[in-house]
């Protein structure tokens, strides 16, 4: 007899970066779900980098990445080009879950069970001066 996860099954597209978003899909494959997270083609996740920031010490492993990243599926994808947000969106409708922390990631919705998403905008920077509104 083979025991299941809570969560198997669960199909979950994470597009998000540092704690949170992240965070959220871990927690999500810890217990079993399937998550697939969406990185860039160039650069990856930010989290890949964090070792060579101070103060954080010097070290061969990327612990940050290592704790963020564990029990997911990684895809790199463009999504500043049309090939890369069909392929995303294709993802996301075929999700369970969708978590993102991205400002403009798109717009999701929830109905009666049944997902549907367009995603319009990807930034993957966010000009540190303006609040959520983009006023200045």
């Amino acid at each position: 007899m083979s025991e299941k996860s809570l969560l198997d099954g669960l199909r979950v597209v994470e597009l998000a970066t540092f704690v949170f978003g992240p965070a959220a899909g871990t927690v999500l494959a810890d217990f079993g779900a399937d998550v697939v997270h969406i990185e860039h083609p160039q650069i990856g996740d930010a989290y890949r980098y964090l070792t060579q920031l101070r103060p954080m010490p010097a070290c061969v492993d990327n612990y940050c990445w290592i704790l963020t990243a564990r029990g997911k599926r990684s895809i790199a994808l463009d999504l500043h080009r049309a090939a890369g947000r069909a392929v995303a969106l294709e993802l996301v409708r075929r999700a369970d879950v969708f978590i993102t922390n991205l400002q403009r990631a798109g717009v999701l919705a929830v109905v009666r069970g049944s997902l549907f998403a367009e995603i319009v905008e990807f930034e993957l920077a966010v000009d540190s001066r303006r609040g959520r509104d983009g006023a200045a």
